[in-house]
C-alpha cells in the first residue's frame, strides 16, 4: 500500500478511470451478449417451429390429395363394376366349390351330373369371357390401387422420417442453445 500512496494523484486518476472504463466495457459487452443470444435463440426457435408447422401442413395436404384420389378411383364406375363382377364371380366359384365335392363323392346322381355338365357347357364360353373380362378389370383397378397405396406408403414413410429427423435436430439445436 505504501507504494500506492507514494504515487501522485495525477498518476492514479487516469489508472482508476481506465480501470473503471474497462469494467464498464466488460459489463456492457456481457449484457449485450446475453441479450443478443437470447434474442437469437428466440428468433431461431420461432423459425424452426414455423418450418415444422409448414411441413406438417404440407404432409396433411399431400395425404388429403391421396385420400381424394383413392376416393375418386373407388367411385369410378369401371372400378365399382369390376369389383361387383369379381364378387359375383367369387360367389359363383364358392357355389362350385361346395357342389363339386358332393358330385365327386357320389352324393348327387349321375344324371344330375350329366345335366349340370350339359347346362354349364353351353354357358361356359360366355361365362369364361365374362370372368376373364372381370378379372382384367379387377386386376387393372387393383394395380392402380396398389400403385397409389404404394406411393402413399412411400411418401408417408419418407415424410415421417423427415419429420422425425427435423424434430430431433430442432430439439438438439435448442438443447445446445440453452446449454450455451
Amino acid at each position: 500500500m505504501r507504494k500506492l500512496s507514494s504515487v501522485p494523484i495525477a498518476a492514479k486518476l487516469p489508472a482508476i478511470v481506465t480501470a473503471l472504463a474497462a469494467v464498464v466495457v466488460v459489463v456492457t459487452a456481457t449484457i449485450a451478449y446475453v441479450q443478443s443470444s437470447t434474442s437469437l435463440c428466440a428468433a431461431l426457435e420461432e423459425k424452426l417451429v414455423t418450418l415444422r408447422e409448414t411441413r406438417a401442413a404440407a404432409i396433411a395436404a399431400y395425404v388429403k390429395n391421396i385420400r381424394e384420389d383413392l376416393q375418386l378411383i373407388a367411385s369410378n364406375a369401371t372400378t365399382v363394376g369390376a369389383v361387383e363382377q369379381f364378387l359375383t364371380g367369387h360367389a359363383m366359384m364358392s357355389d362350385a366349390a361346395a357342389t363339386l365335392p358332393k358330385l365327386y363323392n357320389g352324393r348327387e346322381t349321375t344324371s344330375a351330373l350329366r345335366d349340370g355338365v350339359a347346362a354349364s357347357s353351353g354357358l361356359a364360353p360366355a361365362g369364361t369371357r365374362e370372368v376373364s373380362s372381370n378379372i382384367v378389370g379387377v386386376n387393372r383397378a387393383a394395380g392402380e390401387t396398389r400403385r397409389a397405396a404404394g406411393e402413399v406408403l412411400d411418401a408417408s414413410g419418407e415424410l415421417s422420417r423427415q419429420g422425425e429427423t427435423l424434430r430431433t435436430e430442432v430439439d438438439a439445436f435448442i438443447a445446445r442453445i440453452r446449454a450455451a
